[in-house]
């Protein structure tokens, strides 16, 4: 893995029946959500956003995301809670669920919430077009990786 990520999880996103796996872009920013998605895109990748933890587990419940990129460090409700809220979200999907923070804070204390909130990683910021292709390629979730 490159120094932009870090990881816990080995474990491997899947669709069934050739279905493109998506991922779900959670962050206050606008400009971030538009960027990171994009990237995702030029992999390969399905991508949609959510500007808040409300609209972020909604459109889980919905859409029933591969992975999820959240911002940790959003202002109405830390996306820490978010992560937990969409592991204990009830869902359908029968696919593994990976979640990634998206942060600039690498302290210990962090680090210790975000694997307590059962995050597989974290990417740091700011976030690169090397980092999605290495993600892509480190958990599978396309075809062309």
């Amino acid at each position: 893995m490159n120094s932009e990520i870090t990881t816990w999880s080995n474990q491997k996103a899947w669709r069934k029946n050739g279905q493109q796996s998506n991922v779900l872009i959670v962050d206050s920013s606008a400009t971030t959500r538009i960027l990171v998605a994009n990237m995702f895109i030029d992999c390969g990748i399905d991508a949609d956003t959510a500007g808040d933890s409300t609209e972020a587990v909604l459109k889980y419940r919905i859409f029933n995301f591969d992975m999820v990129i959240v911002e940790v460090n959003m202002e109405a409700l830390a996306g820490i809670h978010i992560a937990k809220a969409i592991r204990n979200a009830p869902t359908s999907s029968e696919n593994p669920l990976l979640i990634y923070a998206l942060t600039d804070n690498e302290r210990q204390e962090s680090i210790k919430k975000m694997k307590d909130a059962m995050m597989d990683g974290f990417l740091r910021k700011p976030i690169t077009i090397e980092a999605i292709e290495e993600i892509a390629k480190h958990h599978c979730l396309s075809s062309e990786y």
